[in-house]
């Protein structure tokens, strides 16, 4: 089997057992930043109702960036992986949006839940809920909102 092949089913293993509630006892491996990867400079929360520049399919590739925030995430290293997703964010909401957009959703949610940002965390999945219902991603948001329980009373 190739190296890629290897990593591959490492990562797919390893988001299934998160899924699912199994720990992790180990770190897969190191890693490192693809060469090309920049990190985005820490901003203000968006509002819904602000203009925000989309980024284009120019600005990265989605599926690389899915794939290295899941293994981040193989690795415990949610605020890492949030980090990467949050590009990303601004096409939950947009009119158009590329493939596995929803995955997007999915994971930023699990990354808010493993942080205690409850709160987000339900608004993440309910999103990808309601913008993407068909998708797979809705299924799992479906089953960690289950699992959060409603919003606690102020």
């Amino acid at each position: 089997m190739s190296p890629r092949a290897l990593t591959c089913l490492a990562v797919t293993l390893a988001a299934a057992m998160l899924l699912t509630g199994c720990a992790m006892k180990y770190d897969l491996y190191a890693l490192e930043a693809p060469a090309d990867w920049q990190a985005q400079p820490d901003a203000a929360p968006r509002t819904a109702t602000e203009d925000v520049a989309l980024p284009s399919p120019a600005d990265g590739d989605i599926a690389r960036d899915l794939d290295w925030a899941v293994e981040l995430i193989a690795q415990l290293e949610y605020a890492q992986a949030a980090d990467i997703l949050e590009r990303w964010a601004p096409y939950l909401q947009a009119d158009t949006t590329p493939p596995r957009v929803a995955e997007v959703g999915f994971w930023l949610g699990y990354c808010s839940e493993k942080q205690d940002l409850l709160d987000e965390a339900r608004d993440y999945y309910s999103l990808v809920l309601a913008r993407f219902p068909r998708e797979p991603a809705a299924a799992q948001a479906y089953r960690r909102l289950n699992a959060l329980g409603p919003k606690a009373e102020p």
